[in-house]
């Protein structure tokens, strides 16, 4: 196992980033860092030591995932997903790009679901298992596991290395579909708000209620597609990639997704997830470095 501290696990303890990129359990993790078998940047270090960018984290656990759910969303265990459960977009040599499913998981979390996208990735092209992150093979980005999309995902080292870059300098460009509780006045609208871990709810995010010490900036532009008596359908381009970004962004300023089960009010909508969908996504082709656009129509869950 080896991977490179990103902007999401940064301040997180190195137990807890090994175990959530695993999906090996978090007290059979800490045996493994005591033991000196997991490694920070080539030194062993304890297990609550935090994260820093760039951080590389390496070594050997026992590759044994739970088969508990304790997912953001609540997700139930689901059959083990092939490449028959892949909507494929586009793919060459170095790149796929897919069409996920609200539903799908991306890849295990703190506690490994039954049913993620990897496993039906590498089924497509054994390959995949051995480009990018352990645990999370082929995925240079993530959607949540009720938002729909376009994701690429890499097919080679070289591939990876690219996207990764990409993403990092933002160089990639995005927009989804929301569709949001109540009407927004304006037809246009820049939010400019940092985000980072709640104070007291570890599975959120938020700007006004974070924990001082792992804010960052975040940029959301929106703008309003139409208005419905209650709800108003809009398209989010997010200039940063914080975690739960849009979700945050529109619930602090009063129009949260419908169907949010973080963020938004309880109903029984939440529990087909938020209506959000990722439907357009441009990059520079890791081998040919030509402009790449990919765009989908929009879902009809939010029409």
């Amino acid at each position: 196992m080896e991977f490179i501290v990103d902007e999401d696990q940064v301040g997180l303890r190195l137990d807890v980033a090994v175990s959530q990129v695993s999906g090996v359990a978090r007290g059979k993790v800490q045996i493994a860092i005591k033991s000196g078998s997991v490694t920070v940047n080539g030194k062993v270090l304890k297990v609550a030591y935090r994260l820093s960018k760039d951080d590389t984290v390496s070594g050997d656990i026992p590759l044994e995932p739970i088969l508990e759910v304790d997912t953001e969303e609540g997700a139930e265990p689901v059959r083990a997903l092939t490449k028959a459960d892949l909507t494929i977009v586009h793919e060459d040599r170095q790149i796929l790009v897919i069409n996920k499913p609200s539903g799908m998981i991306c890849h295990p979390g703190t506690r490994a679901e039954l049913g993620i996208l990897t496993e039906a990735l590498v089924d497509h092209n054994k390959g995949i298992a051995k480009i990018g992150q352990s645990g999370r093979p082929g995925i240079v980005h993530r959607l949540d596991k009720h938002t729909e999309g376009l994701m690429v995902v890499a097919k080679t080292k070289a591939a990876y290395e690219s996207l990764v870059s990409q993403f990092r300098e933002r160089t990639v460009d995005k927009m989804y579909y929301a569709v949001v509780q109540g009407n927004i006045e304006d037809d246009g609208l820049d939010i400019d708000r940092p985000i980072g871990r709640h104070s007291k709810m570890r599975l959120r995010r938020a700007c006004g209620q974070s924990d001082p010490s792992t804010l960052k900036e975040a940029f959301t532009q929106v703008t309003v597609i139409k208005r419905y008596i209650t709800k108003t359908l809009v398209e989010c381009r997010p200039k940063t990639g914080r975690t739960h970004q849009i979700r945050v962004h529109l619930s602090d300023i009063g129009h949260p997704v419908v169907g949010d089960p973080l963020y938004g009010p309880r109903s029984r909508r939440q529990e087909e997830g938020q209506l959000l969908q990722a439907a357009y996504l441009a990059f520079d082709h890791p081998k040919t470095g030509e402009r790449v656009t990919y765009e989908l129509p929009m879902s009809e869950r939010l029409t």
